[in-house]
């Protein structure tokens, strides 16, 4: 735990997944700074709960985000207001569904500059104010499945320029890493993994004779400034890949692959170099993305989808893939051998592709998607540790994103 308070400003912070990320923040014990455009009744409502519920301090900020001089003014003040910004929370945006042949250049102005310049003009000032600070923190984008696999007739602009959103932010991630922030360590030793596959299942363009159509391994061990490539192998089965790393407490790596039939592993003891013992592991899958990772306990944490009886269902709509239910927490308490405790998440059809996180406070972020191509939910749930080496939930099935 930081002895100083940790802040956090969030643009769109009066209504809807705004308010929900402020109050969020507000839990987890951040001072906030909250911009509004407009509606200052509904902001003043926020601070109220905010204050009544939490007992943090708000300030909130008036200000249209398409004029560039305002999101300056914006940032200053925040700064103003708490000297140093932990968090930003880029969350502002305004909707459009039009055919791209009948927008005014007016309305193509407003929709890039409050949902394109806006955020990035404000992460640009934020990342070298952490930069400049020395602050280890986290520029964070609210995204949509318009700007990544949907496509729609009249979402040229919407879309158009979330897509731009989630493709300059990933710019700016690398420009900024070696700075700390969002730094992904892997190893004891401070060197960063990266597993890269090259799917045997399509041709790459990009690699025509396949030499490396493997699941792959590449390092970097100056803080993101060069990656080097250290080795790979076919994993018998694998699929889409979706391949995790995990450093077992003795310094051997184990790698574990999305395949067909469940989830294979393979073993490197010189740090990725090479990989032996290709195989099936002991842990099922139904041909899905599963995450692994280790706790700040010491165990690892393991989400994937209960089989029902031993078995998953067959996909009538899907050839060589299964139902995929029975979203469930496990822990292993001795480096992934047996996984002994398990909490159900989320039980319906159509649940997957879980991420997780956790916080300083030990608190367990989970977030997975709920029919993706339907429903097109992004869920949450928030669970921890017990005393016993078990694990409790704090919040399941919490909506976090869904379309209009």
């Amino acid at each position: 735990m930081e002895s100083r308070r940790r802040v956090a400003l969030i643009t769109g912070a009066n209504r809807g997944v705004g308010k929900g990320i402020a109050l969020a923040f507000a839990e987890k014990g951040y001072d906030l700074f909250l911009a509004h455009y407009g509606e200052p009744k509904k902001a003043q409502e926020v601070i109220e709960e905010i204050q009544k519920r939490f007992g943090r301090e708000v300030h909130t900020y008036d200000c249209n985000l398409a004029v560039a001089a305002e999101v300056e003014d914006l940032f200053r003040a925040a700064v103003d207001a708490y000297g140093e910004i932990d968090v930003l929370m880029s969350n502002a945006g305004v909707g459009l569904e039009k055919y791209l042949t009948y927008t005014t250049i007016r309305e193509m102005d407003n929709i890039y500059q409050t949902n394109y310049r806006a955020g990035i003009y404000l992460a640009t000032m934020v990342a070298n104010h952490m930069k400049e600070k020395k602050i280890r923190g986290s520029i964070l984008f609210t995204a949509s499945t318009r700007g990544s696999f949907e496509v729609h007739p009249d979402d040229a602009l919407y879309g158009g320029m979330k897509a731009a959103l989630h493709r300059s932010a990933q710019s700016l991630a690398r420009e900024f890493a070696p700075y700390g922030l969002n730094k992904p360590i892997v190893c004891s030793d401070g060197e960063w993994l990266f597993p890269v596959a090259l799917w045997k299942r399509f041709p790459s363009a990009f690699n025509p004779d396949q030499p490396r159509a493997l699941s792959n391994v590449y390092s970097s061990s100056d803080h993101g400034k060069t990656f080097q490539y250290k080795g790979g192998i076919a994993i018998p089965g694998r699929y889409y890949d979706e391949s995790v790393l995990v450093e077992r407490k003795n310094g051997l790596l184990w790698m574990l692959v999305r395949c067909e039939d469940g989830v294979g592993q393979a073993f490197s003891k010189d740090g990725g170099k090479i990989w032996e013992n290709p195989g099936k592991s002991d842990i099922p899958g139904p041909n899905s993305r599963f995450q692994v990772m280790r706790l700040r306990s010491g165990n690892l944490l393991m989400v994937n989808h209960q089989p029902e009886n031993g078995l998953y269902r067959p996909n009538p709509d899907e050839e060589f893939f299964y139902i995929r239910s029975q979203l469930t927490a496990y822990l292993s308490c001795d480096d992934g051998k047996t996984w002994s405790k398990q909490l159900l998440l989320d039980e319906r059809d159509g649940v997957s592709y879980p991420d997780v996180a956790q916080d300083d406070n030990g608190d367990i972020y989970i977030i997975y998607d709920y029919n993706r191509y339907k429903d097109m939910e992004i869920l949450m749930a928030v669970i921890r540790e017990t005393d016993d080496n078990g694990l409790e939930a704090k919040q399941l099935k919490v909506v976090v994103d869904k379309p209009y």
